[in-house]
């Protein structure tokens, strides 16, 4: 990987993200109506709108609004928190990591069962193992999330009751409570992600195992499992790398509905009760971070292409 290459994917990065700061002002400011009388209710005074709207900056102009939200931004200062009287960046603090280890189990659990389905699917193409393989990554994908995780509560915690069904353990408090808390929700979110990851891992293996230098490979007397692991599943990993990265967006959407679901105080539950309450600096700010986390997420993707393929980052 050469450092254009990096410096091109670094500089996309930042350009989606300042691209995606004015979406995020702009639509909070294009809702109708007037957002500190929405915050306040009906029962708030005139008095009380307007020391809002000053507060807010809201009489100002709005490029100035713009920039002055985007230099405090910068600067880790996303306002104060209209419902919790608590700084946003706070509130975020503590609730980002909790959401962002949902995602990585999440994660975790998806590829660990579905790169090792989709190799023994791809090589016993047409076979009872393969067709059953892909019929439970099609019902992985009609699933919603919400619904399973409603089942997975409903089987491992009412019926057998193996396992906590609500709530969170810091693993700072408990390491195995921790991980026995976060089973359910990492796979009601992780289910429909293993079964696309399933997929589209396995169409790439079984075109790149017909390529003509495996071909040329296993004429030379290579075994299938050096041919498979060392030459064939690197390259076929490059279409999975990609869907892994756009679908890292759903993660951090599908967090919204299982931390209902699970009672997890994490990102999800938060940015919900603030588009409720109408907390427009909570909303921004944890809009900003989820796009944020989605751009390095990205970016990470990018620079992974580089180390599997060379030639992506010499190009």
């Amino acid at each position: 990987m050469n450092l254009r290459y990096f410096v091109e994917r670094l500089g996309w990065a930042a350009f989606v993200l300042f691209g995606s700061t004015i979406v995020i002002f702009a639509i909070l400011h294009v809702i109708p109506g007037d957002p500190a009388r929405a915050m306040l209710g009906p029962e708030g005074t005139p008095e009380a709108v307007a020391k809002l709207r000053e507060q807010l900056g809201l009489d100002d102009p709005l490029v100035h609004q713009y920039l002055l939200w985007l230099g405090r931004a910068i600067q880790g200062d996303l306002g104060r928190s209209i419902l919790l009287s608590q700084s946003v960046a706070s509130l975020l603090g503590e609730r980002l990591p909790i959401t962002l280890l949902l995602g990585l189990y999440a994660l975790s659990f998806a590829v660990l069962i579905a790169i090792p389905v989709s190799v023994i699917s791809a090589t016993r193409r047409g076979t009872a193992i393969d067709y059953g393989g892909r019929f439970v990554a099609l019902i992985g994908l009609a699933m919603p999330s919400f619904w399973l995780g409603l089942m997975l509560v409903l089987l491992f915690g009412v019926v057998l009751q193996w396992l906590p069904v609500f709530g969170y353990v810091s693993p700072r408090q408990s390491a195995v409570d921790h991980v026995r808390h976060m089973i359910l929700p990492a796979a009601a979110l992780g289910s429909a992600y293993a079964a696309m990851i399933m997929e589209t891992t396995r169409n790439s293996l079984i075109e790149v195992l017909h390529q003509d230098y495996v071909r040329t490979a296993r004429a030379g007397g290579l075994t299938e499992t050096l041919l498979l692991y060392k030459y064939a599943m690197r390259n076929a990993l490059i279409p999975t790398i990609t869907v892994i990265g756009i679908q890292i967006g759903y993660l951090m959407s599908g967090a919204l509905v299982v931390e209902s679901v699970f009672a997890i105080p994490g990102m999800g539950r938060l940015l919900v009760n603030a588009v409720l309450s109408r907390d427009y600096p909570l909303v921004q700010g944890a809009m900003l971070v989820t796009v944020l986390v989605f751009s390095i997420a990205n970016l990470c993707v990018d620079l992974l292409y580089a180390v599997i393929d060379p030639r992506v980052g010499k190009a």
